[in-house]
Parts: structure tokens; C-alpha cells; sequence
């Protein structure tokens, strides 16, 4: 392996709690499971720390996904390298429409979150809304099938035809396990 590099990471102030945790428990884990001392500099908004520079996508990666609300425990596993966190854009299909944005984003959480968590039991993924992003975290097949649902209901697709879709899914996924 090389020799570590300095990472530096962009956080909102309003976000820093998150990584920091109550009485510094998240940082803590994160310093455990990244194996490297954390620096939080909550005047700057950034965290600082040394990684392998091969570690740089995937730490990056690791980071949006809790900032988005993704719990670190899962976040995590985007280091053993069979996860990957992929990110819908919701300005790059909506422009800078407020409104419209925030129509979408609650049609994919659904009443209660019930969509959302439809989505994240049916294809084994979590799925975060914040900002103007969905976050989909998972294994690449259940995040692209995560994907597919997440953009039928951005396309106006009824909840009903959603669930019917994953539920095919699911069925071809355990047909194709036998």
C-alpha cells in the first residue's frame, strides 16, 4: 500500500452533529472502522484525516451517504466493495424549481415513508432523501433495481404500478438464486 494522503471532507455546520455523535460515539466508529485518527474543524466545516489514496471514491462515498442520513453502520459496508451508493440529482432533472423538486421528493418517500421503505424492503437497499439528492445504497443489482423504481416514480408512475414492478422483481431475483 502507499503512504496515507490527506483527506479533506466539506460538511455544513448543521450536519456536524452527525459525525460527531452523542458524546463523540460516530466519530469514534468511524475512526474505528477507518483506522485512522479524525479531525472535525466545526469553524471551517470539514473533517480532516489521513487515507490511502485508493480508499478516496469510496471514503468520499461513505461520507455523502451519512450526511444524507444514511446510518454509518451501513454506510460502512461501502468498504467492503460489493456496495456502491449511487445519487440521483433531482436539479438535474427538475432545473431549480423548489416546488417541483420537493413534489418529487415526497412522491418517492410516500405518505408516512411508506414508498421509501417499500423500495429499500423490496430490493435490500437504503435510500436517503436530503437536499436535492436521492442517495440509493446497496449491492450494484438491488441499487440499480432501487434505481428503476426511484425513477418510475419520479416519471409519474402510480404507487400501485411500482409495487407491482418490484414485486417482479423480487421474482425473478429468487427464480434466478435457484
Amino acid at each position: 500500500m502507499s503512504e496515507r494522503i490527506l483527506f479533506v471532507y466539506p460538511l455544513p455546520k448543521e450536519r456536524i452533529p452527525l459525525f460527531i455523535g452523542r458524546h463523540g460515539k460516530n466519530k469514534k466508529l468511524l475512526e474505528k472502522i477507518l483506522s485512522t485518527e479524525i479531525k472535525i474543524d466545526d469553524e471551517r466545516g470539514i473533517i480532516e484525516m489521513r487515507i490511502y489514496p485508493e480508499e478516496e471514491i469510496v471514503v468520499k462515498d461513505m461520507f455523502d451517504a451519512i450526511l444524507s442520513g444514511i446510518p454509518i453502520d451501513d454506510a460502512s459496508k461501502l468498504l467492503e466493495g460489493n456496495y456502491v451508493l449511487y445519487k440521483i440529482n433531482m436539479r438535474d432533472i427538475y432545473g431549480k424549481k423548489r416546488k417541483t423538486i420537493n413534489r418529487y421528493k415526497g412522491r418517492v418517500i410516500g405518505l408516512r415513508g411508506m414508498i421509501k421503505k417499500r423500495i429499500e424492503e423490496y430490493t435490500s437497499t437504503k435510500i436517503s432523501v436530503y437536499d436535492d439528492y436521492i442517495y440509493i445504497l446497496g449491492k450494484l443489482e438491488d441499487v440499480m433495481t432501487a434505481k428503476e423504481a426511484v425513477e418510475m416514480i419520479l416519471r409519474g408512475s402510480k404507487h400501485s404500478t411500482l409495487i407491482t414492478f418490484l414485486e417482479r422483481k423480487v421474482l425473478e431475483k429468487n427464480l434466478m438464486l435457484r
